[in-house]
């Protein structure tokens, strides 16, 4: 066997491996609309949806989290990383973790935010060489979180997250996924690559993609990053050829062709969104003192006014 056949071996026999920790233990739900619905039919959350055990529903109020919440924050992380000259992957990481998180715990607003920061530290630790301590987060939080309140919170996460902190990341997929692009160029390679990893930046942005699978994400980054090149440097054929080696030399198997080109559109979306986003400042604004007794991961509607203004709406003018 030449030896580019035993990359191709190795590449298939991880990806097949990542394959399955997507969906086997690595899986998220959509866990804001199942909440949605919760309230729309006026039922008692389960029990799983709190942090803290409960004989009462968790109530549904201004303060929950929603999609908005999400970006922001995710927004926040990303330039947090950037300040700092970390890998953007810590972020994907990060949350990762926290929509896992999420999909089992409800927290409102400020636990929220203290959740992600919490998430953000945990991925530095595990991902990167250059780790943003308990210390470094709580100051960023302005005095809101100390360094307590973040290890306790990590404390939670990591029990929640049953210690499952080696996610298959987008990233990840696209690294194997660029043997399967159909060109000799290795320049013309590396730039679909880059241009496939910013679309994979851009889905962790987008709670839209929260239960999809990243291999999924990482195969419609890729084919948009395709048409975002010259058709004269590829093949006529290029996005079905890079479908079937993907399929057959890297082992990662497309989805569906509908569900697929929902995906393309989702992240085209995004990336014309992103050029139109408003700017966000680069630490979060001052809050009040965050109390764990407050902010218990279950919505309390007394709460309303601490949220953490970095995830809040704009307040009515």
């Amino acid at each position: 066997m030449s030896a580019s056949n035993e990359m191709l071996g190795c590449i298939a026999e991880r990806s097949a491996v990542m394959q399955r920790q997507e969906d086997r233990i690595y899986t998220c739900r959509d866990y804001l609309l199942r909440r949605k619905k919760d309230r729309k039919e006026n039922r008692p959350s389960s029990p799983e949806l709190c942090a803290t055990p409960s004989d009462s529903k968790c109530e549904y109020d201004s303060t929950d989290v929603d999609e908005v919440c999400r970006q922001k924050m995710c927004e926040w992380s990303y330039r947090i990383v950037d300040y700092y000259s970390a890998s953007r992957e810590i972020v994907a990481i990060a949350f990762s973790f926290l929509d896992r998180f999420l999909d089992k715990c409800h927290c409102d607003r400020t636990a929220f935010k203290l959740a992600a920061m919490t998430c953000l530290h945990l991925a530095s630790k595990i991902t990167s060489s250059k780790q943003f301590s308990v210390s470094t987060l709580a100051k960023l939080s302005r005095g809101e979180f100390d360094e307590k309140h973040i290890a306790d919170m990590e404390n939670i996460i990591l029990n929640t997250l049953g210690w499952h902190l080696h996610p298959p990341s987008v990233l990840s997929f696209l690294h194997h996924l660029c043997a399967a692009i159909p060109t000799t160029d290795e320049r013309l390679r590396r730039r679909i690559f880059h241009h496939a990893v910013f679309f994979a930046e851009l889905s962790v942005l987008d709670y839209f993609f929260v239960p999809h699978k990243p291999s999924a994400i990482a195969i419609a980054a890729v084919l948009n990053a395709m048409e975002g090149i010259d058709q004269s440097y590829l093949p006529q054929d290029a996005q079905q050829t890079f479908l079937f080696n993907a399929k057959y030399l890297v082992g990662i198997v497309s989805p569906a062709k509908e569900a697929l080109q929902l995906l393309q559109q989702h992240l085209w979306n995004a990336y014309i969104q992103s050029s139109q986003s408003s700017y966000i400042t680069a630490t979060p604004q001052s809050s009040p003192k965050y109390s764990a007794e407050d902010h218990s991961m279950e919505c309390d509607p007394a709460s309303v006014s601490q949220s953490p203004v970095s995830v809040a709406y704009p307040p009515n003018k």
